[in-house]
């Protein structure tokens, strides 16, 4: 039998009163998730201390990532143990280049150790990062020397992994690397550069200050040209 039109209306009042508290309900729900996710969820405001820190850490890391690329000593080859009878390098000069002045201070390498009884130091190998693709100038550059004499230098730049040669070209990796290059060569005369002792300092220092520049985009740099012209 047909409901009359005025019990089809109650009932669909009826209906409408029981859904109104369901809708309300859901509407609370997503309102407390957005909530959360805007305030609880937020990341928290750091403090300057906090920011200091992080800051300290990543120049730290970059640090140690070019000094294993350029077999120089890292933040972790410290004297562990305080024992008094190892022969210890500072590193001091490399860690004021990373910005960790600080840290620069305890930077130490140990050099020899005896075993008298003393804390043994803990030596962990550190692992050399993957070389990418090697990237040569385009051509030598000539450099005036200290003493008036010329060197033709000619260097190509080591990329980390996965990097793409023709993007480090693109944004003037090269060109940067040469200048430092430049800069860092010059300041010698030929009796120094003779030396292959000498040479191979100054292509570790080299490489390992640009690579802190260029924030690990290079990971070493090699010399492939080294000729003199005395005048």
């Amino acid at each position: 039998m047909a409901k009359k039109p005025k019990e089809a209306a109650a009932e669909g009042e009826e209906d409408g009163k029981k859904k109104k508290p369901i809708k309300l309900i859901l509407i609370v729900v997503v309102l407390a998730v957005v909530g959360v996710k805007m305030f609880v969820l937020k990341d928290p405001v750091q403090t300057p201390a906090q920011l200091a820190a992080a800051v300290k850490v990543k120049e730290q890391a970059l640090y140690d990532q070019c000094a294993i690329a350029n077999d120089l000593p890292t933040t972790g080859d410290i004297v562990i143990g305080g024992a008094k009878d190892a022969t210890t390098e500072t590193t001091t000069a490399h860690a004021k280049k990373a910005g960790a002045k600080e840290a620069g201070k305890e930077l130490t390498k140990v050099k020899e150790t005896t075993t008298t009884g003393a804390a043994e130091k803990a030596t962990v190998a550190p692992v050399k990062p993957p070389e990418g693709p090697i990237l040569p100038a385009d051509q030598s550059v000539m450099v005036n020397l200290q003493d008036g004499n010329f060197l033709k230098l000619g260097i190509a730049v080591v990329l980390p992994a996965g990097a793409v040669a023709k993007v480090a070209k693109e944004e003037g990796l090269v060109a940067k690397a040469t200048a430092l290059a430049l800069q860092a060569v010059a300041r010698h005369n030929v009796e120094d550069l003779y030396s292959p002792d000498t040479r191979d300092k100054i292509q570790k220092e080299l490489s390992f200050e640009t690579c802190q520049e260029t924030e690990a985009k290079i990971m070493s740099i090699l010399f492939i040209e080294f000729t003199f012209q005395k005048v």
